[in-house]
């Protein structure tokens, strides 16, 4: 990229600014990567549940979806848990990047990843 050239300078900081927004998943790893490029080291299934939300951004999965994920079995106990793990995990992922993990609620269904990710087997 030329930067003396106004014009791809510009599109070098457009593919930079898009670059950083974007999380990374290194499955093998079990490393997420924020878009600020910080790495929170992830347990197992913390990896299964984020591949799972990842594989369809911006599409709601629904609980016995993700419970089935995770390897648990479908049971409504485990399906109220999805909520303590999720927020135990954007916690984690929070203290570890400062950067907030873009899971959100989908009522009465699951849960949605909102932000732009990419799964690196």
């Amino acid at each position: 990229v030329d930067t003396a050239n106004p014009a791809t300078a510009n599109l070098a900081g457009l593919s930079r600014k898009s670059d950083q927004e974007v999380w990374r998943l290194l499955e093998k790893e079990s490393i997420l990567k924020a878009p600020n490029h910080a790495s929170c080291k992830l347990t197992y299934t913390e990896t299964l549940f984020l591949r799972a939300l990842l594989s369809q951004a911006n599409q709601a999965i629904a609980r016995t979806e993700l419970v089935s994920a995770i390897e648990r079995e479908v049971t409504a106990s485990n399906m109220r848990n999805l909520d303590t793990y999720a927020n135990r995990l954007r916690r984690k992922v929070f203290a570890d990047t400062n950067v907030e993990l873009p899971i959100r609620s989908a009522y009465n269904l699951g849960y949605v990843f909102s932000g732009t990710a990419h799964v690196l087997a």
